[in-house]
Order: structure tokens, then C-alpha cells, then sequence
């Protein structure tokens, strides 16, 4: 009888162990192998089996967890109503100020060096609800800020930094002329009143010397869109935008495997651009994204300018094909010293992408990759059909593709990814910022001496949706766009308050009235704020792997 019940409990816990070593490292070979045993309705059964079951403690957890973003949601929501409301008719100029209820923080992550990073966000009157259009780029040029709205609105802003006076910032409405060459009422549509409205928009913002370029979405033909640049010479007061690149490849929104009929398709346009100091040329050119559109067969259409990244010659404006077989990039970086470009790619359900790119490579989609399709996402097309046209395998080496240095299991939707500057933290790895829209997160990272492969992966979440991320040297603040609460977020180290020492001083100082401080005493002060707050703080040999205590880290 007891040989029965041990052999009952085997076949009952044998199975169940397996399913569940699966479940826990889903990445092995062993797991691959049975996961490909299973239909894809199969595995969403058993997966909800476990979840209800073995990790049903864990995972009420991440519901609660997910409850409480969605809570912080609906804050950030109701403080971007109030916002609205306050500031319904914009002037040319608007403060702009930091937010100072509950719900919005400043975050300490510190090490055992105690080497903080702090955040804070500040509400921008100019920001408008307007679904699935960015709110915004930011790019910074001398000591004034950028913001480009995803409709096309320009705006100035004064750099965030230690005001004595504590006078707000300015904003300032710069006037274009882009309705003179936008003609698409898409583009300009704020309250998704048209067909395609929240899906059409600004894509990035790039400055290059004195010229500032935007990238969109743009209508080459009826309902056939493209990627395109205009650029215009920086005029505070009047942006004259003239063609850059405009090429007349399009899509077609009515194309039957790429499930434009919602607008979806136009999401997976890419548009992300960065410098790039071509060194056999001796040439600065523009390397430039773009998404496939959901028309998946593009990104491996050598005639095709969808599902790349292209070259740009910024003087005669000719461009080629650098690399392809990509889905949606909407991270670019050229580390210049490395002459290495890192791309980061939205993919499918699940697989995500960070790229090394190398010129003439390809990276696979939609014929590899670690994700899968979207169940039900498709209607205008039958699941075998679309296999056909995307198998999605896992291997891309196998295919004769770039494998990535990293992939994501769970997608995290990944935006703009930046080098971290050094004053910023002072490290001997270098480190990167990753920001992301999905899990409403920032990442920092960095990868092994050969940008083969990511060593250390950092989660800080935020609850914000990330959409851009820029660093202003000047007063050493990373600043992003925050799509949720539509604000803007500034991250700033806390670990050298050398300045903040010094102003405490002067206004001591200035509080007794004295109008000049001794020069002898100010010097003698600098070596106290230096002694006091520098270097016993920074550590220059820290150890990246001991920056964050209070994340997993999410490596794969």
C-alpha cells in the first residue's frame, strides 16, 4: 500500500517539478526543450495552474505590488488633472515647480559609501493628456533646456539648478513653422479626435552644433507613413523648419499582417537618433532607427529603409543602410571613444533587446527572437500564417544573426539609454542608464570590457513611464520626461554636497551682514566643505555590484 502511495505521489510530484523548474528558469536547455513541446494555449494553461497554486503567496504579492503602481497611477493622474485645469490657457511663460505632494517623493539609493542618488519631479504646465503620443524629448543646448511635445509644440525651459533665490524656472513657447509642412491633422492632434491621432507624433529630438533635427511619424502618401527628419538653425524666438531626410518609402496602414486597422502598427516606428563620428570618413553623420511598422517582412528587405538603423550624411543628406532585422528600436548611443553603438529594442511578448551594432550585421527580427507573439493581437491574420512570416526562433545565431548581449524575459519596453558621467558617479566601471516605459522603471548597467555582454543589471523603480533621458553637465542632473504624471523628473547626486556647504556658508555670512566674505575664510571653508562632504563620501575604486541594496538584480 505505501508502494502504491510513494508511486502515486511520483507521478504526481514528478511532473509537477518539472513544470515548475521550468516555470523558475525558463532560459535552460532542458526547459527550452519541453517549452517546445507545448502549444501556446497549452503553456498559458499550466503557467496559470502554478501561478494558482505552488507561487500563488508570490504572486498575490506582485498584485499587490502592481496594485500600488496602479494606485500611484492614479495620483499621478489626478495631479496631472489638477495641473491641467490650473493651467488650461498657456502663456508664453509659465513657472514650472517642484511637486511637493505626498505622493511624490524624493529617493535616496545609496551603497555602503552611503553615495545617494536623489529624485525629484517638477509639473510642467505644458504637458497634455494625449494617449498614445510622447509627451515629450528634451535635448539641452547652452544653459536653456529643449522640451519638444509629441504634437510638435517647442518649448524652452531654464536649466534645474541650486537657486539661491529660489526663483522658479521659466518656460517659454517657441513659435515654427511646421504647419506650413506638416499637413497631416494627425500630427497636431491632441485629443485623439482623428483616425491615427494618438499614435502619430514627434519621435526624438537631437541638437548638432547650432541646428536642432526632430524625427516623426510622417504621411508620405493617403494613410502611408514613413520616418522623417526636419531641422531648423536654434532661434530662441522662431524655428524655420526645413527638410532633412524624407525618403518615399512608406507603409500602407491597410497592409493585411501588420494590424494597422487599430493604429498599433504605427507605434513600432523607432525614430531614435544620435551622433556618430564615422572615422574612416572622418565624417559626423546622424545614425537614425527605424521600426518595421508591424509590417514584419521589412526588416529583412534589403531595399527597404523599415526595421534598420541608417546612416545620414548630415552635409549631403545621402544615407545608407547601416544594419537591420530590428522590430522597434527606441534607444541609440555612440560612445565615441569606444566607437561602439548600443541600441535598445522593443520586442514582441517578452524579449526586449539591447544591441551592440555593427555595421552590415543583422539582428534578426522577425525570423529570431525571445519573444513570442501577442495571442489575439491579429485578427487580419491567421496565427499560421503569421508564424510563416515570423517564426520567431530563439536562436539568432543559429540563423546567421547578431545575438544580443541582452534580452529581457519579461518585457520592460525599453526608451533612451545614456553613459553615466563620472562626476555623476564616480566609479571606475562604466556605468549606463536604461530607462523604460512599461515597467516604469531605470536601470543602471554595464556590460564586460568588449560590450559582449551585460554584467550587472540594476532595477530602480519609479512608477513612471520613462520616455527620455539627457544629462546636463552644467549642474551634473540627469533630466527625464515622465509620461504618467507628466512631469518632468531630475536625478541628482547627493553624494557631493560640496556647493551646498559653500551656499550655507555665504548666506550665514550674508544673515550677519557682512558683505564680503575674507578671502582667507572662504579658502580655509572650501577645505572644510571638501574635507567634510567629498572625500569622505566618494569612493573612486567603487564597485558597481555594491551601488543599489534595496533591488534584485534582474540578470538573466
Amino acid at each position: 500500500m505505501k508502494k502504491i502511495i510513494l508511486i502515486l505521489l511520483m507521478i504526481l510530484f514528478i511532473p509537477l517539478g518539472l513544470l515548475t523548474y521550468v516555470y523558475i528558469t525558463p532560459e535552460s536547455y532542458l526547459s527550452k526543450t519541453i517549452i517546445k513541446s507545448f502549444s501556446l494555449e497549452q503553456r498559458k494553461n499550466i503557467s496559470s495552474l502554478i501561478n494558482n497554486t505552488i507561487f500563488i503567496i508570490p504572486n498575490l504579492n506582485k498584485r499587490l505590488k502592481i496594485a500600488e503602481y496602479e494606485i500611484n497611477n492614479i495620483n499621478n493622474n489626478i495631479f496631472f488633472l489638477h495641473n491641467s485645469i490650473n493651467n488650461n490657457i498657456l502663456n508664453d511663460t509659465n513657472n514650472f515647480q517642484e511637486i511637493t505632494l505626498s505622493n511624490f517623493y524624493s529617493k535616496e539609493i545609496y551603497n555602503k559609501e552611503k553615495i545617494k542618488i536623489g529624485l525629484k519631479k517638477y509639473a510642467l504646465p505644458i504637458f497634455l493628456n494625449s494617449g498614445k503620443k510622447p509627451r515629450g524629448y528634451l535635448e539641452i543646448f547652452q544653459d536653456k533646456i529643449f522640451l519638444m511635445r509629441g504634437d510638435g509644440e517647442i518649448y524652452l525651459l531654464d536649466t534645474i539648478k541650486n537657486n539661491k533665490k529660489n526663483q522658479q524656472p521659466k518656460i517659454f513657447k517657441i513659435k515654427t513653422n511646421l504647419k506650413d509642412i506638416i499637413s497631416d491633422i494627425n500630427f497636431f492632434d491632441n485629443f485623439n479626435n482623428k483616425k491615427y491621432g494618438q499614435f502619430i507624433g514627434v519621435r526624438d529630438l537631437l541638437i548638432y552644433k547650432n541646428e536642432l533635427y526632430f524625427s516623426f511619424l510622417r504621411e508620405s502618401k493617403n494613410e502611408c507613413y514613413t520616418i522623417s527628419i526636419l531641422k531648423a538653425e536654434i532661434n530662441y524666438n522662431f524655428l524655420d523648419f526645413k527638410d532633412f531626410f524624407f525618403e518615399s518609402d512608406c507603409v500602407q496602414t491597410n497592409v493585411k499582417s501588420s494590424g494597422f486597422g487599430n493604429g498599433w502598427g504605427l507605434l513600432h516606428s523607432g525614430g531614435r537618433m544620435v551622433i556618430y563620428n564615422d572615422v574612416k570618413e572622418k565624417k559626423d553623420k546622424i545614425l537614425l532607427t527605424t521600426g518595421e511598422l508591424q509590417n514584419r517582412t521589412l526588416a529583412q528587405d534589403k531595399r527597404s529603409i523599415f526595421g534598420k538603423v541608417l546612416s545620414i550624411d548630415i552635409k549631403s543628406k545621402n544615407f545608407e543602410i547601416y544594419s537591420s532585422g530590428f522590430r522597434n528600436s527606441q534607444g541609440l548611443l555612440f560612445i565615441k571613444e569606444k566607437n561602439v553603438i548600443i541600441s535598445t529594442e522593443h520586442g514582441p511578448l517578452g524579449g526586449d533587446e539591447i544591441n551592440i551594432i555593427k555595421k552590415n550585421h543583422n539582428y534578426g527580427w522577425p525570423i529570431s527572437s525571445y519573444g513570442e507573439h501577442y495571442p489575439g493581437s491579429y485578427n487580419s491574420i491567421s496565427p499560421t500564417e503569421l508564424n510563416k512570416i515570423a517564426p520567431l526562433n530563439s536562436s539568432h545565431k543559429d540563423f546567421g544573426f547578431e545575438e544580443p548581449v541582452h534580452y529581457f524575459i519579461s518585457a520592460i519596453a525599453p526608451s533612451e539609454i545614456v553613459q553615466i558621467n563620472k562626476n555623476f558617479i564616480n566609479s571606475n566601471d562604466n556605468l549606463f542608464f536604461l530607462t523604460s516605459l512599461k515597467s516604469g522603471s531605470i536601470f543602471i548597467l554595464k556590460f564586460n570590457k568588449n560590450f559582449s555582454k551585460v554584467t550587472f543589471l540594476e532595477q530602480i523603480k519609479l512608477n513612471e513611464r520613462i520616455r527620455d533621458i539627457i544629462y546636463d553637465i552644467k549642474n551634473n542632473k540627469y533630466l527625464m520626461v515622465f509620461e504618467n504624471s507628466g512631469s518632468l523628473g531630475v536625478l541628482y547626486n547627493n553624494d557631493a554636497p560640496y556647493n551646498i556647504c559653500l551656499d550655507n556658508f555665504e548666506k550665514l555670512e550674508y544673515n550677519k551682514n557682512v558683505d564680503l566674505i575674507n578671502y582667507k575664510m572662504l579658502n580655509s571653508f572650501e577645505k572644510y566643505c571638501k574635507n567634510e562632504h567629498i572625500s569622505k563620501n566618494t569612493n573612486p575604486n567603487l564597485n558597481i555590484e555594491n551601488l543599489i541594496n534595496d533591488s534584485p538584480i534582474a540578470l538573466n
